[in-house]
C-alpha cells in the first residue's frame, strides 16, 4: 500500500483516483487538521495508530488519541506554536505517514480541499465558539466524578478548574495563529473574510465546501487564490430564488451551486420563497446599560438605519447607519453615555420600521 502511493505522480488525477481507493481523503485531511490545530507535540513519531475495515474496499484512516500534551496543557506546545510546518516539514522526513500524507497534497484538487477544509473546520468546529461549548459539555459529563478522581490520586481539586481554563485560554486564541500558519505554509495570497446569510431565516442552509451552514449570519475566512464552493439546500415548503450579493459575477443569479475565489467583504444571501414565520425586530439584554444586541431580519439588499429616539418620536441619536444584504442581521451596538429612562429603539429601512421600547439604566 504505501510503495504503491509513493510510486504514483499524484499531481495527475488518475493516478489521485488509485491513491484515493485506498485511503479516506476526508479521514486524511481531518486527522492532520486536528494533530497540527491542536499542537499535538507528541506525535507523529509517536502515538499514531491507523486501520481499516476486514472488507473489500475498505480504506485506511487513522485514529486520534493521548492528546493529555496539546491544547495549552505543556509548556514546549504554547498557542502560537507552528505544528503545521513542524509535522509537515523537515522534521517528518523520516515518517513514512507524513511521507504519504506529503504525496497526497501533490494534487491541486485535494490540496485546495485540505486547505479549505481547514478553514471550515476553524469557522466552525475549532471556533472559540463552538470549542469552548464543547469543552463545558466534556466538563459538566465528568465532573461529578473529579472528587472521586482526586481522592484516589490525590492532586489538588483545583488542579481541574485551573486545566479547564488553561484550555479555555488556548481556544480562544489559536484560530488567528492557526490559519496564519496554514496561509504561511501553503504560501497562499491574503486572507478573505466572507459573510453568508439565507432569507427568509428558516427557508434552508447554504452548503460551503465540506460543510452545511445552518447557522445565520455566517461569517469565516477564507484565502482569496484558493476557490469556494456555495449551494443551496431548500427547507420544506421554500424554494430558492437567486443570490443576493455583493459580487457583480453572480448577483441575482438562480444557479444553485457557485464556486469563486473569495474576496475580502463577500457578501452573499440565498433568498428562497415561502411562507415564513419570524421576528422582525429582537433587542437584549432589555434593560440595558452601555451595549445592546440587535437582531433584524431584511428581504433584500437596502439602506438602514438604527435610531434611539424619545417616547414623543424625536430621534436623539443615530446608533448605526449601512447598507445590508438580504438575511438575518445582528448589530453590536454602543449606547451613549449615561443615559437613563424609556427610549424607542427602531430599526428603519427602505420598505418598512420596527421599533422596541427599551429600558436604560445606569451601569452596575
Amino acid at each position: 500500500m504505501e510503495a504503491q502511493v509513493l510510486a504514483l505522480d499524484l499531481s495527475e488525477d488518475e493516478n489521485f483516483v488509485i491513491a484515493d481507493s485506498l485511503f479516506d481523503k476526508l479521514n486524511l485531511a481531518d486527522y492532520y487538521i486536528a494533530q497540527t490545530y491542536i499542537n499535538n507535540l507528541d506525535w507523529p513519531y509517536n502515538n499514531l495508530k491507523y486501520w481499516r475495515e476486514r472488507a473489500i474496499g475498505a480504506k485506511w484512516r487513522y485514529i486520534i488519541f493521548d492528546l493529555d500534551a496539546t491544547l495549552g496543557g505543556v509548556s514546549f506546545a504554547p498557542v502560537e506554536f507552528n505544528s503545521i510546518e513542524r509535522a509537515l516539514g523537515s522534521f517528518g522526513d523520516d515518517n513514512r505517514h507524513i511521507i504519504i500524507f506529503r504525496k497526497f497534497l501533490e494534487n491541486e484538487n485535494y490540496r485546495q480541499f485540505f486547505i479549505n477544509r481547514y478553514c471550515d473546520l476553524v469557522n466552525t468546529a475549532f471556533s472559540a465558539r463552538q470549542f469552548e461549548q464543547s469543552l463545558e459539555k466534556a466538563a459538566t459529563r465528568i465532573e461529578k466524578v473529579i472528587p472521586r478522581h482526586f481522592e484516589r490520586w490525590s492532586p489538588e481539586l483545583n488542579d481541574w478548574e485551573d486545566q479547564i481554563e488553561i484550555v479555555k485560554e488556548y481556544i480562544n486564541q489559536r484560530p488567528p495563529f492557526a490559519i496564519n500558519q496554514l496561509q504561511e505554509f501553503f504560501e497562499l495570497n491574503e486572507q478573505s473574510n466572507i459573510h453568508l446569510n439565507v432569507y427568509p431565516p428558516d427557508a434552508g442552509s447554504i452548503e460551503l465546501n465540506s460543510i452545511s451552514v445552518r447557522e445565520f449570519p455566517f461569517n469565516g475566512v477564507y484565502f482569496e487564490d484558493v476557490p469556494i464552493r456555495i449551494g443551496v439546500k431548500e427547507n420544506a415548503g421554500f424554494k430558492f430564488s437567486h443570490w443576493e450579493t455583493n459580487r457583480a459575477d453572480f448577483d441575482g443569479s438562480s444557479a444553485y451551486n457557485r464556486s469563486f475565489k473569495p474576496a475580502e467583504g463577500d457578501s452573499v444571501t440565498a433568498v428562497f420563497t415561502g411562507n415564513s414565520a419570524f421576528n422582525s425586530l429582537e433587542v437584549y439584554p432589555n434593560p440595558a446599560s452601555d451595549r445592546i444586541t440587535v437582531n433584524f431580519v431584511l428581504n433584500r439588499r437596502q439602506q438602514i438605519g438604527v435610531f434611539l429616539s424619545d417616547l414623543n418620536g424625536q430621534t436623539k441619536f443615530v446608533l448605526s447607519e449601512s447598507k445590508v444584504q438580504a438575511g438575518s442581521h445582528q448589530l453590536q451596538v454602543d449606547l451613549p453615555d449615561q443615559l437613563q429612562g424609556v427610549y424607542l429603539l427602531t430599526v428603519v429601512t427602505e420598505d418598512n420600521r420596527y421599533t422596541k421600547k427599551l429600558i436604560l439604566v445606569k451601569p452596575d
